[in-house]
């Protein structure tokens, strides 16, 4: 019985400890989903938390942005009203400057007028000639008198700008009609041919040379090749391809009269155009350039006129003891005659030219003014050809050049030494030391 007991009482601990566990476990479970409430209920506040406080840095990033605005509104205010101030006094120095301009182009056409007055004859002479040639009864054609008053009219005119030439302005006066102002290039500072070969030398690039043409360094200093617009080009003369009425065109001739001026059209209407392989010679008026060689191309690929163009040019220049020339393209573009060989009967007849009855000793420069980069390159691969260099020779020259340079450094650096030496001498003999001797007495 008591066993019996005993194991009932057994059983029933068990039920109760197994109760109480399940209880425990209730509770357990119980607090931990109290707990992953009150997390997530935490969450939530710090997320909503969160979400406030990004909502207000974005207000406060709007407000700045308005802030921002506003103050660039008003800087553009500001900038606006102050634009329209500096435009009003552009405005007010631009009236000034054409008033001025105005007066000063009123005191030029006097003095030019007065100048100039034998340069050029104009119409009513070059009428008065032909009158005076019809009344004369003549022996020979229609075609041949042309040609003899063609021959006088440029003579005379070869003959004013002789005597016109003492009577030019210099530089200074000349640079204040300029059309391009300050933005012109001097024809000291293209390199000659002699020099961009070097320049290529020291930059290591490789130059070909196949021709027949021996090297001549007094002819390559005399050649230059430059890309650019040649009615900004200060020198002598420039050459424009013109066509035969010599009013302007497209092209360079266009550009050529649009910056000389309405000058130059007045004085091209008076010369009754010009032939073909022939070239004609104006002033320059507003261009930087002194005079103006017209010569009219051939159309299409007619390479004897095209020789009698630069031939024409080069003569008149020389009858007219001009130095410097800048020559363009001639029939190349509209004209349609194919740019290699034009380029090669351009550089051929100037070589042809120089080396004629002492030509090198009459002439300072010729400049072949390129405009498109093909132009560009091929002129510098045929100019070889024409104008070859000995590549020895420079080479020996440009290692001297660099010596010299380094010895001419080395001098400049010590006499900086030297002169640092001598000032930090003369600095220590002006600064005398404060020095004061103090008695000591001697104890007994």
């Amino acid at each position: 019985m008591f066993q019996a007991q005993n194991k009932i009482e057994v059983h029933n601990n068990e039920e109760k400890e197994k109760e109480i566990k399940k209880e425990k476990k209730i509770k357990k479970e119980n607090e931990k989903e109290t707990e992953n409430e009150k997390q997530t209920e935490n969450e939530i506040k710090k997320e909503k938390e969160k979400e406030k406080e990004t909502e207000k840095e974005i207000n406060k990033e709007i407000k700045k942005e308005n802030e921002k605005q506003t103050e660039n509104e008003k800087q553009t205010k500001n900038e606006i009203e102050k634009e329209k101030e500096i435009k009003k006094e552009q405005e007010k120095e631009r009236e000034k400057e054409e008033k001025n301009e105005k007066e000063f182009e009123k005191e030029f056409e006097k003095e030019f007028d007065n100048e100039f007055e034998k340069e050029f004859f104009f119409e009513e002479e070059f009428e008065e000639i032909i009158e005076s040639e019809e009344s004369e009864e003549s022996e020979f054609s229609e075609e041949e008198e042309m040609d003899k008053r063609r021959q006088r009219y440029i003579s005379r005119q070869v003959e004013s700008v002789l005597e016109g030439k003492t009577k030019l302005r210099t530089r200074k006066h000349k640079r204040k009609k300029y059309k391009c102002k300050s933005d012109y290039v001097r024809v000291e500072d293209i390199p000659t041919w002699t020099q961009n070969i070097k320049n290529l030398i020291s930059k290591k690039v490789k130059i070909n040379v196949t021709t027949e043409y021996k090297p001549n360094k007094k002819l390559n200093d005399k050649v230059s090749v430059w890309r650019g617009d040649s009615t900004t080009l200060e020198i002598e003369s420039i050459v424009n391809a013109a066509n035969s009425s010599l009013l302007g065109g497209g092209g360079i001739d266009g550009a050529i009269h649009r910056s000389a001026g309405s000058k130059l059209y007045e004085e091209c209407s008076s010369l009754n155009g010009c032939y073909t392989g022939e070239t004609k010679i104006t002033l320059g008026y507003k261009l930087p350039a002194y005079y103006i060689l017209h010569t009219v191309g051939p159309i299409g690929y007619k390479p004897k006129l095209l020789e009698n163009c630069y031939r024409s040019v080069l003569n008149l220049m020389l009858k007219c003891k001009i130095r410097t020339i800048a020559i363009c393209g001639i029939s190349t573009g509209i004209y349609g005659f194919p740019l290699e060989p034009a380029i090669n009967i351009a550089l051929k007849t100037t070589r042809e030219w120089l080396l004629e009855d002492n030509h090198l000793d009459q002439v300072d420069r010729i400049v072949f003014v390129t405009f498109l980069y093909k132009e560009d390159l091929y002129y510098n691969a045929i100019m070889n050809n024409y104008f070859p260099t000995n590549l020895e020779e420079l080479k020996k020259e440009i290692e001297i050049e660099n010596e010299n340079k380094k010895i001419i450094i080395r001098e400049r650096k010590r006499e900086r030494e030297n002169d640092d030496n001598k000032k930090n001498g003369d600095e220590k003999k002006k600064v005398k030391p404060n020095i004061k001797v103090f008695g000591i007495q001697e104890k007994n």
